[in-house]
């Protein structure tokens, strides 16, 4: 188990993305790209985590600054507990597993259910990726056509066959931000900092303009490898369940 805590200071202006870790390439600039994928895939992900983080969410149906516990087991269940900043008390719950969301709303005592692909959900939140997403532990894929160019971001890792486009850190050979190629979507991890000779961010922002969606968390501590044996909603007897809709 490896538990880090660290103190945040928080604004919220639009989701203003980071700027990307500024370092020079490493001197080895003629590193093939498989060669960094592989110095990327190096880090093994955790195979679990627990956060407590300052969330500031804007998506169809929320916008607002909640404080959240997320509790992860990779490839199972995802659960996020909502607290009011400030006043301490739960506002809700979400469990999500591979293939749908629960969503409490413990002030309306009612528990609204949706697929896993629904758009109220960000992908941020999927389990599929989940570690990769919210610990800086995305890994790209080896494919054939992979094209490399160093700049003095990092270096850059375009994904033809998947439309993506990654910039990686060869001080600490992670992504720092991953986008679709028509930048519909995005991903930034910043902040890196080391622990045992690993690197976690202090802070990742989603955005996804199709789903006029956008997500920042600012972490307060982070605990991994630790073993989660529930991840139950506790619904009070006599929940009214119904289907989530935008409407």
């Amino acid at each position: 188990m490896r538990t880090i805590l660290f103190l945040i200071g928080f604004g919220f202006a639009g989701c203003t993305a980071p700027r990307p870790i500024s370092v020079l390439p490493s001197p080895n600039l003629s590193m093939e790209a498989h060669s960094v994928i592989d110095s990327v895939r190096a880090h093994v992900p955790p195979n679990s985590m627990q956060i407590s983080a300052v969330l500031s969410l804007k998506t169809p149906l929320y916008s607002g600054t909640l404080n959240a516990e997320v509790s992860h087991r990779r490839a199972d269940s995802l659960m996020m507990i909502f607290r009011v900043p400030g006043l301490g008390f739960e506002g809700g719950k979400l469990l999500v597993t591979p293939d749908s969301f629960f969503f409490y709303n413990r002030l309306t005592q009612t528990l609204h259910i949706g697929e896993s692909n629904h758009p109220a959900l960000p992908a941020l939140f999927t389990v599929e990726n989940a570690i990769g997403n919210l610990l800086g532990f995305v890994r790209p894929v080896h494919r054939s056509n992979m094209k490399m160019i160093p700049t003095k971001d990092g270096l850059v890792l375009t994904d033809s066959v998947a439309r993506k486009i990654y910039t990686i850190s060869p001080e600490i050979w992670r992504v720092t931000h991953v986008a679709h190629q028509d930048h519909s979507e995005a991903l930034y991890m910043d902040e890196f900092f080391p622990v045992d000779g690993t690197h976690f961010p202090r802070k990742v922002i989603y955005r996804n303009s199709d789903m006029n969606t956008n997500a920042i968390l600012i972490y307060k501590s982070i605990t991994v490898n630790e073993s989660i044996t529930s991840m139950s909603l506790d619904l009070p007897s006599g929940t009214e369940r119904m289907p989530l809709s935008l409407e």
